[in-house]
């Protein structure tokens, strides 16, 4: 005979004041209240049952959900279903629930008296599984424990009531036990092998037990379990291999091992993959009076809420029978948050396995809060003798969808960690946007669960001011090769009239840290033709231009070649995101006109750039097109003053595309994606200039940065320089 593990109040009061007259008082079992027992009945329900439960088989069959049940206790509910069943906070499903892992499109399997699926809690959510105590449905609870632990693990989410663990998954009700929760005369291991036969059939993924027989764990080293539990071995065995994970309450008998079902790895150690015992502590964190601990099943056991020792006060609230809630404690109700727990990890991580997802919680369980009822801590007596009261810990769903591991990009060979991309100036907008909307996988090396990591949290641009607080380029990148960039702040253009010796654009590159070497062939004075070698970290360039001089204008003409290694464009990457080998080829032209009354200059810069990544590298190929321009002025107000006014685009992307490894659910999937031209940025200048002395300056100036997507910022800058 077999019966639900709930806990039975009556038992402690037995335990304590040895009564042996008839009681005359109310007393809480499990939420029922209980009028007038005499203690002959109640002793003969903890020889025939110390989890609680009891009785014969019946024979009555019940075509509908029966009106009225002992009385039960409701439990007055706030408004906020989150709190109201404080278990789901102290497992932290309130972190999972608020982000939206919800246990879809898992099915949890309900071994139990059955379940009310009117309750508002479970409508719709419950599949009829079988009946074998009155032939009828599984839809229908006499007892109210199987609708109790059933709300536990995934009672909706609805805004009133209470709300479980997973409340998006989906239910199956095995009514195996009668209105007394007992067994009853049913041929147990054949009901049991037609509802391992059903699961596998079916999506049901894990199966909840909240019963036990009267049996502890220790009999399996004594030598004389029950023959009963020896013959449903090979249908454990068989549910074990399908992939089903096994929760099953540890009991509530307050002894040191747990029920001999939870046990059973340790008699066949091929059961442990797919099992789960689970012990009580109180909504406090703290052991239980009632509940067994994990002993030797420690390592295949959690702790979970079950309730206090004072159901009526401190248990559990869940569904009740007939659309209300009430209050129940013991190990049963501790199961469902687990089995609950079970469906949100594997809804989060869909390519994990049952019995991966069950591994997953028990890795990342904690004994942090939890307390022994001697005062034990983990800080106090350490972690072996806290195992062998809490198992593994208390289950922490927070944790469970958290890396336990180091996280490895999905088509590389490298930790997320040690990742990065670092955007130089002309690719950070558009690559910056373009990252900002993608999301890419990353695979924990403890179990391979796949997370998402936001593209823009692996990308930075290093060294880089807001562009507003640059005093120095207007253009972001000109000439490498002069200490100082034009800048409209320094408030006069180059007086030299050779034009290789002002500010222009003629790389599609710059970094400070670079090396560039000029050569000036003279075959006309007027029009030199000029060659650079540019040489940078890892990317080499080189340039050549003709340009024709003239007294108050000039013009020139150029093209110019790359290549590099990790360096795309001025960007580097590291580990996952290291760039390969780059080619990069471009063309620019230039005009400068210089009177005593105005000074103009224009310039322009188009090029492609071309990338190969590596197999095992994020990006494997990008190619995108540039372009850069320039139009600035100055005008002499008196010998000492002048205005000068600059309109630019710095060099950014006009359109282009990669293929990335990384974002899809199959590591060797490539996908394309467009680089625009979203997010490119033009600016205005506007700077007043006096020149008091040789050594006296007074710079003004107004600066204003536009993008394509409407955001603008502007900076108002005003500096004195003397030089001393």
């Amino acid at each position: 005979m077999y019966i639900r593990c709930s806990h039975w109040y009556l038992r402690l009061i037995l335990k304590q004041n040895s009564i042996s007259q008839e009681i005359n008082q109310q007393v809480n079992h499990e939420g029922f209240l209980v009028n007038r027992v005499s203690s002959l009945w109640w002793v003969s329900l903890l020889l025939l049952n110390a989890c609680g439960g009891g009785g014969g088989g019946i024979s009555t069959s019940y075509p509908q959900q029966p009106a009225n049940l002992p009385s039960l206790p409701y439990a007055r509910l706030s408004a906020n279903e989150i709190s109201n069943q404080q278990g789901v906070t102290q497992v932290n499903a309130d972190y999972t629930i608020q982000n939206g892992y919800h246990g879809e499109n898992i099915t949890i399997g309900i071994l139990d008296t059955g379940i009310d699926e009117s309750h508002a809690e479970l409508e719709g959510k419950v599949r009829d599984g079988g009946d074998w105590q009155y032939g009828v449905s599984g839809l229908i609870d006499h007892n109210g424990h199987g609708t109790h632990v059933a709300a536990i693990a995934a009672a909706k989410l609805n805004g009133s009531g209470m709300v479980g663990i997973a409340p998006k998954a989906s239910l199956k009700s095995y009514k195996l036990f009668n209105e007394d929760g007992s067994s009853g005369g049913i041929n147990f291991q054949n009901a049991l092998s037609q509802v391992i036969d059903s699961a596998a059939s079916s999506d049901v993924s894990i199966l909840n037990n909240s019963w036990a027989n009267p049996e502890s764990m220790e009999s399996i080293f004594t030598g004389g379990f029950s023959v009963s539990v020896q013959n449903e071995l090979p249908l454990w065995r068989r549910a074990v291999n399908d992939g089903k994970v096994l929760v099953f309450a540890a009991g509530n008998e307050s002894r040191t091992q747990p029920s001999l079902h939870s046990g059973l790895p340790a008699y066949d150690p091929d059961l442990a993959k797919g099992w789960l015992a689970v012990v009580a502590v109180d909504l406090n964190q703290k052991q239980t009076l009632y509940s067994n601990r994990c002993g030797l099943a420690a390592d295949w056991c959690l702790a979970a809420p079950g309730g206090g020792n004072n159901p009526k006060a401190d248990g559990i609230i869940s569904a009740r029978v007939g659309g209300y809630y009430t209050r129940m404690s013991g190990t049963s109700m501790a199961a469902p948050h687990v089995s609950g727990g079970l469906a949100v990890v594997m809804s989060a991580f869909p390519s994990l396995t049952a019995q991966s997802a069950a591994e997953r919680l028990l890795e990342s369980a904690s004994y942090e809060g939890l307390q022994t009822l001697s005062g034990c801590t983990l800080t106090k007596c350490g972690e072996e003798r806290m195992k062998t009261y809490f198992g593994r810990g208390q289950m922490n769903l927070k944790a469970a969808l958290s890396p336990l591991g180091p996280l490895t990009i999905a088509g590389s060979d490298a930790t997320a960690a040690s990742s990065s991309l670092s955007l130089s100036p002309v690719l950070h907008n558009s690559i910056a946007h373009l990252f900002k909307g993608l999301e890419f996988k990353a695979i924990d090396s403890f179990d391979r669960a796949v997370f998402k990591l936001n593209g823009s949290h692996l990308i930075h641009m290093p060294n880089q001011e807001n562009q507003t607080n640059r005093s120095g380029n207007n253009l972001l990148l000109l000439n490498p090769s002069r200490k100082q960039s034009f800048s409209l702040l320094q408030g006069n253009l180059d007086q030299d009239k050779n034009a290789h010796s002002k500010s222009k654009l003629m790389n599609l590159s710059s970094n400070k840290d670079s090396v560039a070497i000029d050569h000036i062939h003279y075959s006309d004075a007027k029009m030199p033709v000029i060659s650079r070698l540019h040489i940078q970290k890892n990317r080499t360039s080189i340039a050549s231009q003709i340009e024709q001089n003239r007294e108050m204008w000039s013009w020139w003409l150029g093209n110019g070649i790359a290549a590099g290694k990790n360096n795309w464009v001025g960007s580097r990457g590291e580990n996952a995101f290291k760039l390969g080998s780059s080619k990069d080829f471009w063309v620019f032209s230039g005009v400068r006109y210089d009177t005593e009354n105005m000074r103009l200059q224009a310039d322009a810069i188009y090029g492609s750039s071309y990338l190969q990544g590596g197999k095992m590298q994020v990006i494997r190929a990008a190619k995108v097109n540039l372009l850069g321009w320039s139009l600035t002025g100055q005008i002499p107000i008196s010998p000492q003053a002048n205005l000068s006014l600059g309109v630019s685009s710095p060099i950014q992307p006009l359109n282009g595309g990669m293929s990335v490894a990384g974002l899809s659910d199959t590591p060797s999937e490539l996908t394309y994606l467009k680089i625009d031209s979203n997010n490119r940025q033009q600016e205005i200048q506007i700077g007043y200039n006096v020149e008091f002395s040789e050594d006296t300056r007074l710079s003004i100036s107004h600066k204003k940065l536009s993008y394509l997507d409407s955001v603008t910022q502007s900076l108002i800058e005003i500096s004195l320089e003397v030089k001393l």
